[in-house]
């Protein structure tokens, strides 16, 4: 590029690049996604081949994600991992963890299919345990199952063998539940107790639920608490162990009497009870009366739960390398932890929530890519706040991933934003924040989505479209660029005279702190620390934004890497990069990700309009100039010989 046409462009830049100032690791799993088991892993698995679907599998390999969360967020609350295993015509359903759905669900992307297609992609797999309905010794055994050496001493990972698969996974991340803060998440903590639900969550305790309609193991929807008029009937009380005696089971609002042996008994208004499952039996008309049909069944009872501590200490039993991350972020859970009580980091959820209402698509964009910075701020925040409780020492070994993140409600004036250019820029920036804050893997939300949203939220917020095409996001070209165009450490970078822009984020500010008018705050934005605290608390900007975001780093070879992401919506930016610490002389390549504007978006019938555009280059100097064009995102690899 000359002088010449470098004076034209409108931004001029300098950046430099030290090659030799290292500034840390880059944790290859940074690029991970959430994926759920349900629906056939969403659609991308074949059951009958048991192998992932062929379009789906080129395309994943190709981007090559390096984790990849499951089995999902609030499915993962109440994913039954033991009915998972096995051959499929034995196994059962487990229950959909949302509120609003709580039906059965088919396990046939079970665990050892995806730990199975995580090893064969070389994939790092991270696990949300069911803290919903699990229980200490269970996600200890899940840790035996997955990690343990099949040696003669390991039951569950003998059955492991059984099913195929001798060696241990190696699973190194355990995440005990999904934004169990949220009401409609919150499942046992829910319940009546007098502790803060924080603390119930860290340390147990007893609980106490009334008229609750019982339930079966794969189904919690109103329908399973109504008698069907059979004999011997089955349900569950949702939640358990139940404390002994505590229970009352009513049969159309009429108290049931226990009794330890139905057959003992004739035609009366009895029930059988195992205080361990919660699982009620009633009587076949000869021996207890059977609830008439069409009755509904409900129950008041009390159980003792264990709390994270006592998960804690069985898992470490079994693996004591594992991470074992909460899924609470405030201070009252911080606090209930104290500095004795051990945990492994945080789980954070940084998404991006919503958007005062009538915002126009200019101020939402220059909003949604300020976000980036002030996500990566309010983590460091929250890590500070951790750093507080438990002193440097420890502070320094704990983890801080992002178990899910993005933007979640698709509040943009235009149609298909999550789709867009737009957001896979915000995708770029994030990444880039997370590396300066030691993020060890990070899970976008999510691998696989319908584009018509479901009970778990909008649609479009998938990396990779539907079945049967798996259309391929800007987005998913944003992770193709980082894993194949980036090192796995950091080296210094300098922008200089970056431009900036004054932006209109006010409306937004206000309307975190209302309760009205534009409101963006609901029931679940109350429970959402990212909204209340660190939001409301930590968001007071001057309302500048950078316009351009530039790392570097090195791989083991000693190649340079230079990444750098213009989000101007209409104008390009010369870039002079000095480098120093590498040879004068050598060549390399360029990807740039770019579409005709900032609002592209790729479709069935124009898969490429955002696309990756390759170019070779050769560096004769300690010096390159690069145009970059508006909305875009450039990789450089400059090889350390030639």
């Amino acid at each position: 590029m000359s002088k010449n046409n470098c004076q034209e462009v409108k931004n001029t830049v300098k950046v430099f690049v030290d090659a030799d100032r290292e500034l840390g690791p880059i944790s290859p799993a940074l690029y991970g996604v959430n994926h759920r088991y349900f629906n056939h892993g969403v659609g991308m698995w074949d059951a009958e081949k048991g192998e992932a679907k062929s379009v789906f599998d080129e395309i994943y390999s190709k981007i090559g994600f390096k984790s990849l969360r499951y089995p999902g967020g609030t499915v993962g609350n109440t994913f039954d991992w033991k009915v998972s295993l096995g051959p499929l015509e034995q196994r059962k359903n487990v229950v959909h963890g949302h509120k609003n759905n709580l039906s059965p669900q088919a396990t046939d992307f079970g665990v050892d299919e995806a730990a199975r297609f995580c090893e064969k992609h070389g994939t790092e797999m991270v696990y949300v345990y069911n803290m919903a309905n699990g229980s200490a010794q269970d996600a200890a055994n899940l840790v035996e199952y997955l990690n343990a050496p099949d040696d003669g001493k390991h039951p569950w990972a003998a059955l492991r063998t059984q099913n195929g698969h001798r060696e241990p996974y190696n699973v190194k991340y355990f995440e005990m539940g999904n934004e169990m803060f949220f009401r409609g998440q919150r499942y046992w903590l829910a319940g009546k107790s007098d502790k803060p639900y924080q603390e119930v969550y860290a340390h147990g305790g007893t609980i106490s639920f009334e008229d609750q309609g019982v339930v079966f193991p794969d189904d919690w929807r109103q329908s399973a608490a109504v008698s069907n008029g059979s004999a011997c009937q089955v349900r569950f009380i949702r939640f358990a162990p139940i404390v002994e005696g505590s229970e009352e089971i009513l049969v159309n609002g009429e108290k049931w009497t226990r009794v330890k042996d139905l057959s003992a008994h004739g035609k009366e208004n009895l029930y059988h009870i195992d205080y361990e499952s919660g699982k009620i039996t009633f009587g076949d008309g000869l021996n207890g009366n059977i609830p008439p049909s069409g009755y509904g069944i409900t129950a008041n009872y009390v159980i003792r739960h264990e709390g994270f501590v006592d998960f804690y200490a069985a898992m470490k039993a079994v693996d004591p390398t594992i991470n074992i991350l909460p899924c609470l972020e405030d201070s009252a859970f911080l606090d209930a932890m104290g500095s004795e009580h051990l945990y492994d980091g945080i789980a954070m959820h940084p998404y991006v929530w919503r958007m005062p209402k009538g915002i126009s698509i200019e101020d939402y964009h220059d909003n949604i890519m300020q976000m980036t910075e002030r996500n990566a701020y309010m983590m460091k925040e929250l890590m500070e706040s951790v750093r507080k409780r438990v002193g440097d020492e420890r502070f320094e070994k704990m983890k801080f991933p992002c178990t899910e993140y993005g933007i979640l409600a698709n509040c943009a004036p235009v149609d298909h934003y999550l789709l867009s250019l737009d957001h896979g820029l915000f995708i770029a920036r994030s990444f880039l924040n997370f590396m300066e804050i030691n993020v060890p893997f990070a899970s976008k939300h999510c691998l696989i989505d319908y584009q018509a949203g479901d009970s778990l939220g909008p649609g479009e917020q998938a990396v990779i479209g539907q079945e049967p095409d798996f259309l391929v996001t800007a987005t998913a070209r944003v992770f193709e660029m980082f894993i194949h165009m980036f090192g796995n450490t950091r080296v210094l970078s300098v922008t200089a005279d970056a431009p900036v822009k004054q932006i209109n984020n006010k409306e937004y500010l206000a309307a975190l702190k209302t309760t009205g008018g534009v409101n963006i705050v609901n029931e679940n934005d109350k429970d959402n620390i990212w909204i209340t605290h660190y939001a409301q608390e930590h968001m007071e900007t001057d309302g500048l934004l950078g316009i351009l975001k530039v790392g570097a780093s090195r791989d083991d070879d000693g190649n340079l890497y230079i990444m750098a992401i213009n989000c101007d919506r209409e104008d390009e930016i010369s870039a002079v990069i000095d480098i120093s610490g590498f040879p004068e002389e050598t060549e390399g390549e360029v990807w740039v990700l770019n579409g005709p504007d900032y609002l592209s978006f790729n479709t069935l019938e124009s898969p490429d309009t955002v696309s990756i555009h390759k170019h070779t280059i050769r560096k004769t100097e300690n010096r390159l100039e690069l145009l970059l064009p508006a909305h875009s995102v450039t990789a450089v690899k400059l090889n350390k010989t030639s």
